[in-house]
C-alpha cells in the first residue's frame, strides 16, 4: 500500500506463518502470526503487538518514522531502521517488551530512545548503531530504561554512546563507544545489576560516570582518554581503568593530565582490587598527595 496499514482490532491470520508489508505510511498492527517483515518508508510509525501467541521474528525497516511500539511475549525482536537510507536513524518512542526472546535493534545512523527496552530470562539485548556509517550513536533520554535479566545487554555506536538507566538480574553490560564518549546521566538511575556479571565499558574518548554503577561482586572494566565516576560498587570484585592509548600518562591525586583519577574519585570505589593502567603502557604514571591509606581495596 501506498499509504497506511491500520488493524489494532487483532485479525486472526491462524496458518499464516509470515507476513510482508510495504506501505508508505504508519504501520498499526495487531497480528497473531510467527513472523513479519514491514517496510515503511512513510512518515508515519511503525507499531507491532503479539500478546497472545509471541513472534518469532520481528523484522522492521523504517527510513523515516518512529517505532512506536512492539509488544512480544516469545521469539525474538529484530528491529532495523538502516533499509535503503543509510544515514537512517531508529527512534523508539514507546515500549519494546519481550518475555521469552533476545532483542535486536540497529541503525544505519544514531539510535535514540526515549521509552524502555525490556528482555526476560536468559535473553539479551543488543543495539548496534552506525551500521552504515561511522558516525552513529546511541542516546538515552528522558526517563527511558533497558532493563534485563540473566542475558548481556550489549550497546555499540561509532560515537557518543548516553545512558540514563540499565537494570540487570545477571547479565553482562557491554557498552563500546569507539570514537566518542560515553557518559552516564546524573540522577538518572545509573547502572545497576543484583548479579554477578561483569560490566565493560569502552570508550575512544572519555568516560563519564555522573551517577552509580553498582554490581554485586562483579568486576567492572572501563577504558577510555579519561575518566569522570561519582561511585563504583564492585562488592568483592575488582575494578580496571585503563587508559585507550598506550603512550597516555596516569595521573592520581592531585596530579592532573590526560588520564586523572583523583583521590575522591578512588575514595568513591568499592571492589577488592583497583587495577590502574595498561600492561603495554609507555606513558608516565604520576601520583601527587594520595592517601588512599583508608581504603580497603588492593
Amino acid at each position: 500500500t501506498g499509504g497506511t496499514v491500520d488493524d489494532d482490532n487483532g485479525t486472526d491470520l491462524t496458518g499464516v506463518s509470515a507476513l510482508g508489508i510495504l506501505a508508505g505510511g504508519t504501520v498499526d498492527l495487531d497480528t497473531t502470526i510467527d513472523s513479519v517483515a514491514v517496510v515503511n518508508s512513510g512518515t508515519g510509525g511503525v507499531n507491532i503487538a503479539d500478546t497472545a501467541n509471541g513472534l518469532n521474528i520481528i523484522t522492521i525497516t523504517t527510513s523515516v518514522g518512529d517505532i512506536t511500539g512492539v509488544n512480544a511475549t516469545g521469539g525474538s525482536v529484530f528491529l532495523n531502521a538502516a533499509g535503503s537510507n543509510a544515514n537512517a536513524d531508529l527512534d523508539i518512542s514507546s515500549d519494546v517488551i519481550n518475555s521469552s526472546g533476545q532483542i535486536t535493534l540497529n541503525a544505519g545512523e544514531s539510535i535514540l530512545l526515549s521509552a524502555n527496552v525490556t528482555a526476560f530470562g536468559s535473553n539479551g539485548i543488543t543495539f548496534n548503531a552506525g551500521q552504515s556509517t561511522s558516525t552513529g550513536a546511541f542516546t538515552m533520554s528522558g526517563a527511558a530504561s533497558i532493563t534485563g535479566e540473566n542475558g548481556t545487554i550489549d550497546i555499540n555506536s561509532d560515537t557518543d554512546a548516553t545512558i540514563t538507566e540499565i537494570d540487570t538480574v545477571n547479565g553482562r553490560v557491554d557498552i563500546t563507544a569507539t570514537n566518542g564518549n560515553i557518559t552516564v546521566n546524573a540522577a538518572a538511575g545509573g547502572i545497576v545489576a543484583t548479579g554477578t556479571s561483569d560490566f565493560t565499558l569502552v570508550a575512544g574518548a572519555d568516560v563519564d560516570l555522573n551517577d552509580a554503577l553498582t554490581t554485586v561482586n562483579a568486576d567492572v572494566s572501563i577504558t577510555g582518554t579519561d575518566v569522570d565516576l561519582t561511585s563504583i560498587n564492585a562488592g568483592t570484585g575488582d575494578v580496571t581503568f585503563t587508559p585507550a592509548t598506550v603512550g597516555t600518562a596516569v595521573n592520581l591525586g592531585a596530579a592532573t593530565g590526560s588520564f586523572d583519577l583523583t583521590a575522591a574519585e578512588l575514595g568513591n570505589v568499592t571492589a577488592a582490587t583497583v587495577n590502574i593502567g595498561r600492561s603495554d603502557g609507555t606513558g608516565d604514571v604520576n601520583a601527587d598527595t594520595l592517601d588512599l591509606s583508608g581504603e580497603t581495596y588492593d
